[in-house]
């Protein structure tokens, strides 16, 4: 039998001709059954208390689960971030790449340009030299 402040104030003893004074077993009861109640309460208060904090704890964790959930997720979208932007500094690159080929394939051709003409202007320095030498040659001292 669970015993509560109610049953300890109404518990009673078979008197003898020379038993407890009702009144100090009364009122001895009465102090229990009071200091019974308030662990009762606390009791009670304490298992609320509990239950809340659980709730939070379990609360916690999910939140804890949840956040660890996203950091994972983000680090699995960390490799295939830095893949494209590798890949994208690679397109970057090889568009520079090509844009200085091109640019070196003009000057060359601009070279090969100047390079040509230059040799025609040199034999056609060298033929007016030959040119002036057999005149000079061919004149009366």
């Amino acid at each position: 039998m669970r015993l509560d402040h109610r049953a300890i104030l109404e518990q009673t003893f078979q008197t003898s001709l020379r038993g407890y004074s009702k009144e100090d077993v009364q009122t001895f009861l009465k102090l229990v059954s009071k200091d019974f109640k308030e662990m009762q309460q606390e009791n009670e208060h304490l298992h609320s208390q509990l239950e809340s904090q659980s709730r939070q704890i379990e609360d916690l964790q999910k939140t804890q689960n949840a956040m660890e959930a996203q950091r994972n997720l983000e680090y699995q979208k960390l490799p295939a971030a830095l893949r494209d932007k590798a890949q994208q500094y690679v397109r970057q690159a090889r568009e520079q790449a090509a844009v200085a080929r091109k640019k070196a394939e003009e000057e060359i051709a601009h070279l090969r340009h100047d390079i040509n003409r230059l040799k025609v202007e040199k034999q056609a320095l060298i033929d007016n030299l030959k040119s002036a030498n057999q005149f000079i040659k061919s004149k009366p001292k």
